[in-house]
Protein backbone atom coordinates (compact mmCIF):
# COMPACT_ATOMS: atom_id res chain seq x y z
CA UNK A 1 0.00 0.00 0.00
CA UNK A 2 1.39 3.89 -1.00
CA UNK A 3 1.00 6.23 2.00
CA UNK A 4 -2.27 8.00 2.76
CA UNK A 5 -2.01 11.45 2.28
CA UNK A 6 -4.03 14.56 2.21
CA UNK A 7 -5.57 16.34 -0.89
CA UNK A 8 -8.13 19.06 -1.16
CA UNK A 9 -9.95 17.51 1.41
CA UNK A 10 -9.76 14.06 0.85
CA UNK A 11 -7.07 11.14 2.48
CA UNK A 12 -6.17 8.80 -0.40
CA UNK A 13 -3.08 7.07 -1.53
CA UNK A 14 -0.35 8.57 -2.68
CA UNK A 15 -0.58 6.17 -6.20
CA UNK A 16 -4.36 7.58 -6.67
CA UNK A 17 -3.36 11.79 -6.28
CA UNK A 18 -3.39 13.15 -9.61
CA UNK A 19 -2.73 16.63 -9.96
CA UNK A 20 -4.48 18.60 -13.21
CA UNK A 21 -2.07 19.00 -15.97
CA UNK A 22 -4.07 22.94 -15.55
CA UNK A 23 -2.91 23.45 -11.96
CA UNK A 24 -1.25 26.29 -11.83
CA UNK A 25 1.42 24.77 -9.66
CA UNK A 26 2.42 22.81 -12.45
CA UNK A 27 1.55 25.00 -15.67
CA UNK A 28 3.33 27.82 -14.28
CA UNK A 29 5.08 27.75 -10.69
CA UNK A 30 2.44 29.24 -9.11
CA UNK A 31 3.46 26.99 -5.96
CA UNK A 32 4.35 26.84 -2.30
CA UNK A 33 5.87 24.47 -0.09
CA UNK A 34 6.79 23.72 3.36
CA UNK A 35 8.58 20.72 5.12
CA UNK A 36 8.18 19.77 8.30
CA UNK A 37 9.46 16.76 9.76
CA UNK A 38 8.72 14.75 13.33
CA UNK A 39 10.88 13.33 16.64
CA UNK A 40 9.03 11.19 18.44
CA UNK A 41 6.08 11.56 16.15
CA UNK A 42 5.70 14.51 16.98
CA UNK A 43 5.80 17.57 14.47
CA UNK A 44 8.79 20.20 15.23
CA UNK A 45 8.36 23.44 15.65
CA UNK A 46 4.82 22.86 13.76
CA UNK A 47 3.32 26.49 14.52
CA UNK A 48 6.79 28.55 13.09
CA UNK A 49 6.33 26.45 9.83
CA UNK A 50 2.72 27.48 9.30
CA UNK A 51 3.70 30.81 9.69
CA UNK A 52 6.08 30.78 7.24
CA UNK A 53 3.39 28.98 4.69
CA UNK A 54 0.19 31.35 5.90
CA UNK A 55 2.72 34.07 5.29
CA UNK A 56 4.18 33.12 2.10
CA UNK A 57 0.47 32.57 0.73
CA UNK A 58 -0.52 35.87 1.93
CA UNK A 59 2.06 37.41 -0.18
CA UNK A 60 1.03 35.60 -3.30
CA UNK A 61 -2.60 36.32 -2.75
CA UNK A 62 -3.23 32.28 -2.21
CA UNK A 63 -5.98 31.24 0.34
CA UNK A 64 -5.49 28.54 2.55
CA UNK A 65 -8.94 27.34 3.52
CA UNK A 66 -7.69 25.43 6.62
CA UNK A 67 -6.54 26.49 9.64
CA UNK A 68 -3.45 26.17 11.81
CA UNK A 69 -5.16 23.30 13.96
CA UNK A 70 -7.40 21.67 11.29
CA UNK A 71 -3.64 21.08 9.44
CA UNK A 72 -2.42 19.89 12.78
CA UNK A 73 -5.18 17.41 12.80
CA UNK A 74 -4.69 16.22 9.38
CA UNK A 75 -1.08 15.57 10.12
CA UNK A 76 -2.00 13.99 13.49
CA UNK A 77 -4.04 11.44 11.19
CA UNK A 78 -1.29 10.71 8.81
CA UNK A 79 1.10 9.76 11.25
CA UNK A 80 -1.61 7.76 12.47
CA UNK A 81 -2.31 5.99 9.04
CA UNK A 82 1.11 5.67 7.93
CA UNK A 83 3.65 2.98 9.30
CA UNK A 84 6.66 5.16 9.54
CA UNK A 85 9.35 5.27 12.11
CA UNK A 86 9.57 8.87 11.97
CA UNK A 87 7.85 11.52 9.30
CA UNK A 88 8.78 14.36 6.85
CA UNK A 89 6.15 15.83 5.45
CA UNK A 90 5.84 17.87 2.22
CA UNK A 91 3.30 20.28 2.00
CA UNK A 92 2.02 22.36 -1.54
CA UNK A 93 -0.08 25.03 -1.80
CA UNK A 94 -1.12 26.23 -5.80
CA UNK A 95 -3.36 29.13 -6.88
CA UNK A 96 -5.35 25.80 -8.77
CA UNK A 97 -6.46 24.75 -12.20
CA UNK A 98 -6.80 27.44 -15.08
CA UNK A 99 -7.86 25.61 -17.84
CA UNK A 100 -7.17 28.86 -20.17
CA UNK A 101 -5.49 32.05 -19.34
CA UNK A 102 -3.77 32.86 -15.73
CA UNK A 103 -7.18 33.11 -13.64
CA UNK A 104 -8.52 30.40 -12.06
CA UNK A 105 -11.39 29.06 -11.78
CA UNK A 106 -11.04 26.60 -8.92
CA UNK A 107 -10.75 26.43 -5.55
CA UNK A 108 -6.43 26.79 -4.42
CA UNK A 109 -4.52 23.16 -4.12
CA UNK A 110 -3.41 21.78 -1.13
CA UNK A 111 -1.60 18.63 -0.69
CA UNK A 112 0.17 16.84 2.22
CA UNK A 113 2.56 14.29 1.26
CA UNK A 114 4.24 12.31 4.52
CA UNK A 115 7.18 9.90 4.21
CA UNK A 116 9.30 7.93 5.86
CA UNK A 117 11.98 9.35 7.90
CA UNK A 118 14.81 7.36 10.23
CA UNK A 119 14.88 8.14 13.48
CA UNK A 120 17.56 10.69 14.65
CA UNK A 121 21.26 9.61 14.67
CA UNK A 122 24.00 11.92 16.01
CA UNK A 123 25.65 13.17 12.54
CA UNK A 124 29.34 11.39 12.49
CA UNK A 125 31.51 13.97 11.66
CA UNK A 126 34.31 11.66 10.76
CA UNK A 127 32.19 12.05 7.07
CA UNK A 128 30.91 15.40 5.91
CA UNK A 129 30.04 17.00 2.53
CA UNK A 130 30.94 18.36 -0.58
CA UNK A 131 29.61 21.73 -1.58
CA UNK A 132 30.30 23.71 -5.04
CA UNK A 133 28.98 27.63 -4.99
CA UNK A 134 27.26 29.53 -8.01
CA UNK A 135 25.76 32.69 -8.50
CA UNK A 136 22.14 33.09 -7.72
CA UNK A 137 19.67 35.32 -5.81
CA UNK A 138 16.05 33.62 -5.84
CA UNK A 139 13.52 36.41 -6.94
CA UNK A 140 11.23 35.56 -4.31
CA UNK A 141 13.98 35.16 -1.27
CA UNK A 142 11.73 35.24 1.76
CA UNK A 143 8.70 32.88 0.23
CA UNK A 144 9.44 28.80 0.07
CA UNK A 145 8.41 27.64 -3.41
CA UNK A 146 8.46 24.75 -5.45
CA UNK A 147 11.09 26.41 -8.30
CA UNK A 148 14.47 24.55 -7.67
CA UNK A 149 15.54 25.06 -11.16
CA UNK A 150 19.14 26.81 -10.55
CA UNK A 151 19.82 24.48 -7.61
CA UNK A 152 19.01 21.22 -9.85
CA UNK A 153 21.55 22.60 -13.04
CA UNK A 154 24.08 23.58 -10.56
CA UNK A 155 23.83 20.04 -8.70
CA UNK A 156 23.75 18.39 -12.65
CA UNK A 157 27.38 20.01 -13.58
CA UNK A 158 28.76 19.86 -10.01
CA UNK A 159 27.82 15.98 -9.55
CA UNK A 160 30.22 15.01 -7.32
CA UNK A 161 29.05 17.21 -4.93
CA UNK A 162 26.57 16.92 -2.78
CA UNK A 163 24.92 20.04 -1.98
CA UNK A 164 24.69 23.45 -4.07
CA UNK A 165 25.08 26.53 -2.42
CA UNK A 166 24.37 29.70 -3.53
CA UNK A 167 26.23 33.45 -3.62
CA UNK A 168 24.90 36.47 -4.71
CA UNK A 169 26.70 39.23 -7.22
CA UNK A 170 29.07 40.34 -4.41
CA UNK A 171 30.03 37.17 -3.62
CA UNK A 172 28.44 37.22 -0.42
CA UNK A 173 27.15 33.20 0.95
CA UNK A 174 23.94 32.81 1.06
CA UNK A 175 22.18 29.39 1.63
CA UNK A 176 22.27 25.92 -0.14
CA UNK A 177 19.41 24.98 -2.08
CA UNK A 178 17.30 23.16 0.50
CA UNK A 179 19.57 24.38 3.65
CA UNK A 180 20.60 26.75 5.44
CA UNK A 181 24.64 28.37 5.56
CA UNK A 182 25.79 28.64 9.35
CA UNK A 183 29.83 29.18 9.68
CA UNK A 184 32.08 29.16 12.97
CA UNK A 185 35.03 31.69 13.09
CA UNK A 186 37.01 31.21 16.55
CA UNK A 187 34.16 31.01 18.79
CA UNK A 188 31.28 32.86 16.84
CA UNK A 189 28.61 31.27 15.38
CA UNK A 190 27.95 33.27 12.14
CA UNK A 191 24.64 33.43 10.20
CA UNK A 192 24.38 34.81 6.94
CA UNK A 193 22.67 37.98 6.64
CA UNK A 194 20.90 39.03 3.36
CA UNK A 195 18.14 38.24 1.27
CA UNK A 196 17.48 34.47 2.53
CA UNK A 197 14.50 31.70 3.73
CA UNK A 198 14.51 32.64 7.47
CA UNK A 199 15.00 29.05 8.42
CA UNK A 200 13.27 27.07 11.32
CA UNK A 201 16.15 25.11 11.89
CA UNK A 202 18.41 27.71 12.43
CA UNK A 203 16.30 29.87 14.25
CA UNK A 204 16.38 26.79 16.70
CA UNK A 205 20.33 26.64 16.84
CA UNK A 206 20.73 30.30 16.99
CA UNK A 207 18.40 30.24 20.32
CA UNK A 208 20.76 27.56 21.58
CA UNK A 209 23.93 29.14 20.41
CA UNK A 210 23.05 31.85 22.72
CA UNK A 211 24.41 30.94 26.20
CA UNK A 212 27.40 29.02 24.50
CA UNK A 213 29.03 31.33 22.10
CA UNK A 214 29.04 34.58 20.28
CA UNK A 215 26.60 35.54 17.50
CA UNK A 216 26.99 37.48 14.64
CA UNK A 217 24.39 38.39 11.91
CA UNK A 218 25.97 39.35 9.03
CA UNK A 219 27.78 39.02 5.67
CA UNK A 220 29.98 36.42 4.59
CA UNK A 221 32.21 37.10 1.74
CA UNK A 222 33.75 33.81 -0.34
CA UNK A 223 36.76 35.44 0.45
CA UNK A 224 36.57 35.29 4.26
CA UNK A 225 36.45 31.54 3.33
CA UNK A 226 39.78 30.05 4.63
CA UNK A 227 39.36 32.11 7.56
CA UNK A 228 36.46 30.47 9.20
CA UNK A 229 37.47 27.17 11.15
CA UNK A 230 33.74 25.00 10.85
CA UNK A 231 30.81 25.05 8.31
CA UNK A 232 27.75 23.53 8.40
CA UNK A 233 24.20 23.19 7.07
CA UNK A 234 21.13 23.07 8.79
CA UNK A 235 17.64 21.97 8.08
CA UNK A 236 14.74 20.45 9.17
CA UNK A 237 16.05 17.34 6.69
CA UNK A 238 19.98 17.55 7.39
CA UNK A 239 19.82 18.80 11.01
CA UNK A 240 23.51 19.71 11.71
CA UNK A 241 25.17 18.55 8.63
CA UNK A 242 29.15 19.29 8.73
CA UNK A 243 30.49 20.46 5.48
CA UNK A 244 34.25 19.17 4.57
CA UNK A 245 34.78 21.00 1.27
CA UNK A 246 33.56 24.07 -0.14
CA UNK A 247 34.86 24.25 -3.93
CA UNK A 248 38.31 23.72 -3.48
CA UNK A 249 38.71 24.50 0.18
CA UNK A 250 39.06 21.98 2.45
CA UNK A 251 37.94 21.60 5.81
CA UNK A 252 38.40 18.75 8.43
CA UNK A 253 35.34 18.16 10.03
CA UNK A 254 36.45 15.85 12.71
CA UNK A 255 38.07 18.90 14.72
CA UNK A 256 34.68 20.90 14.38
CA UNK A 257 34.55 21.26 18.40
CA UNK A 258 31.84 24.29 17.98
CA UNK A 259 29.48 22.29 15.65
CA UNK A 260 29.85 19.18 17.69
CA UNK A 261 28.57 21.10 20.60
CA UNK A 262 25.81 22.35 18.77
CA UNK A 263 24.75 19.12 17.43
CA UNK A 264 24.62 17.69 21.06
CA UNK A 265 22.70 20.43 22.28
CA UNK A 266 20.33 20.37 19.22
CA UNK A 267 19.92 16.32 20.37
CA UNK A 268 18.99 17.50 23.91
CA UNK A 269 17.06 20.07 22.86
CA UNK A 270 14.45 17.74 19.93
CA UNK A 271 13.98 15.42 22.88
CA UNK A 272 12.99 17.87 25.43
CA UNK A 273 9.37 18.11 26.38
CA UNK A 274 8.64 21.90 25.27
CA UNK A 275 9.77 24.01 22.94
CA UNK A 276 11.59 27.23 22.85
CA UNK A 277 9.87 30.54 21.47
CA UNK A 278 11.64 31.46 18.49
CA UNK A 279 11.08 35.60 18.59
CA UNK A 280 11.10 36.51 14.33
CA UNK A 281 8.34 33.28 13.74
CA UNK A 282 6.18 35.19 16.82
CA UNK A 283 7.15 38.70 14.93
CA UNK A 284 5.96 37.36 11.43
CA UNK A 285 2.35 35.69 13.27
CA UNK A 286 1.52 39.05 14.82
CA UNK A 287 1.74 40.72 11.90
CA UNK A 288 -0.19 38.26 10.13
CA UNK A 289 -2.33 39.13 13.15
CA UNK A 290 -3.20 42.54 12.21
Amino acid sequence: MSAICFYNGQFLEKKHLHLSIDDLGFSRGYALFEHIRTYQKKPFHLKEHLVRLFQAAQEVEIDIEYSFDEIKQILDFLIQKNPFEEFGFKIYLTLGIASSGLIPESKPTFIVLPYSLSSYQRQDFSHGIEVATTFYQRAFPYLKTTFYLPGILAKKKHKRCDQILFLDEQKNFLESTIASFCAFKKNTLILPKGALLKSVTQEVIFELAKSNFQIERREIHLSELEELEEVFLSSSSKEVLPIKKIDETEFNPTSFKNTKTLQILFEEYIFASEEIPLTSFQEKEEAMIL
